[in-house]
């Protein structure tokens, strides 16, 4: 019985090699058509991504466009062309010339020198941080009203967004979401106050403040209603440069609050997740910011 299964199997291999051996140049064409298809839409791809991907490298633009295209080269089309001729040595013996071999050499170590500097110049824009601390508004504050939050996200909602996370690109701007952080403090007088902290990198300290004038957001505060916008705007004319907003708002102790929508950019947990927040009021103690339905502060 043993003896008769193995005679199966082998019988088995043995067909299969024949059908291999048959087809292996269809297959093999098949194979490297399939990866000319991946390679040609990953091209296209960040053919089209390339404008945002200038939002990250060195000045000029252009870097950009010459990094990915040398990246390109050395990393995927050059390995293609490889492949292809490996395939064609194997199953039709054609054999290339030492100047053919010389050439590809060649310009696979200029191009992958190229994106190898390209990183090394965008991670260069990346190793010194700085931080500017300002007073954005002091206004007293009406008590006997609930103060209204309003966070507005309506500029990143589109059809034609593209996705990272929270964050979104569309229309040539980046909306970044992550970027922000709200922490809600008590006060020690009767007086509402925004203080905002940006935070930015750059090459150096000079490149790192320049930097932070590059983003946008809204943040204000009239007739107890604070308004403020959900991400920052970075057009892709702009640099990223791992720009953040800190806001620390002071409210007096014992101010009713409601807040129209829960947002990523609060500190507190209930206020980024609630799925009901729009139905409940908020109260700052002496402990931070406390649900009026429960006991726990922020």
């Amino acid at each position: 019985m043993i003896k008769n299964f193995g005679s199966f199997i082998a019988s088995a291999v043995s067909f299969v090699v024949y059908i291999v051996s048959r087809f292996v140049k269809v297959i093999a064409l098949i194979v490297i058509g399939a990866i000319a298809i991946g390679v040609g839409a990953m091209f296209v791809a960040g053919h089209l991504g390339l404008p945002y991907l200038s939002m990250i490298t060195p000045d000029p633009a252009i870097s950009g466009y010459i990094g990915f295209y040398a990246g390109m080269i050395a990393l995927a089309i050059i390995p293609l062309i490889l492949l292809i001729k490996t395939t064609i040595n194997i199953i039709w013996g054609y054999r290339s010339t030492w100047r053919f071999r010389q050439a590809m050499t060649g310009v696979w170590i200029v191009s992958f020198m190229i994106f190898l500097m390209t990183i090394v110049f965008t991670a260069r824009n990346f190793v010194y941080e700085t931080s500017l601390t300002e007073l954005v508004s002091e206004d007293v504050i009406n008590a006997e009203q609930p103060l209204r939050i309003d966070i507005d996200n309506s500029s990143s909602y589109d059809d034609t967004r593209i996705r990272f996370g929270p964050s979104y690109l569309s229309h040539g701007t980046f909306y970044n979401k992550e970027g922000i952080a709200v922490h809600f403090i008590p006060s020690t007088d009767d007086k509402l106050k925004i203080s905002k902290t940006l935070i930015s990198k750059g090459m150096n300290h000079r490149c790192a403040m320049r930097n932070m004038n590059y983003p946008s957001h809204k943040i204000s505060y009239q007739d107890n209603r604070l308004s403020m916008d959900g991400y920052y705007e970075l057009s892709n004319n702009d640099k990223f440069r791992a720009q953040r907003y800190r806001y620390e708002v002071s409210i007096p102790i014992g101010t009713v609050m409601s807040i129209n929508e829960s947002s990523d950019i609060f500190r507190h947990k209930e206020l980024r997740y609630s799925d009901n927040i729009k139905d409940q009021l908020w109260v700052m103690t002496n402990d931070g910011l406390v649900n009026s339905q429960s006991s726990q502060p922020s």
